[in-house]
């Protein structure tokens, strides 16, 4: 899709990244531990290095932020946040048509009640590995 951008995070970029987190993802969340806006925050900026993260632009607008983390495996989804108003577009699938391409291994975990990502993975090639009372964790080799 070439209206897709990936333009990378700065440290100046947590605020927004919560938003982006917030938007795509408090609904889940908040039915497992409820959604406290400082602990997420806290959670942020402890767990995203802003060297990992890239902004997604579609069409130039922000639609959602990648997370990559390299292991010596392959790599690891640490966060694939798309904002409400985006999902649903394909920008999902071509992020992860891009993201598997050329790469041995590649990982991720989703919670499992959220039934849309955890069909998109299904449906892009990734396999439950193990999961928990709370998430899935999936491989694609």
């Amino acid at each position: 899709m070439k209206n897709i951008k990936l333009v990378p995070a700065t440290e100046n970029d947590y605020e927004r990244m919560y938003i982006i987190k917030e938007d795509s993802i408090k609904r889940y969340v908040e039915k497992i531990w409820g959604w406290d806006e400082s602990v997420q925050k806290d959670f942020l900026k402890e767990n995203t290095p802003f060297e990992e993260v890239e902004f997604v632009l579609f069409n130039g607008e922000t639609a959602g932020f990648l997370q990559l983390h390299e292991t010596s495996g392959g790599i690891f989804i640490q966060s694939l946040f798309i904002i409400e108003k985006f999902q649903q577009k394909g920008i999902g699938s071509y992020l992860l048509k891009e993201i598997i391409s050329g790469r041995k291994s590649v990982s991720l975990e989703v919670l499992k009640n959220n039934e849309i990502a955890f069909e998109l993975y299904k449906k892009m090639g990734f396999a439950v590995k193990k999961e928990d009372d709370l998430k899935y964790y999936l491989t694609r080799e």
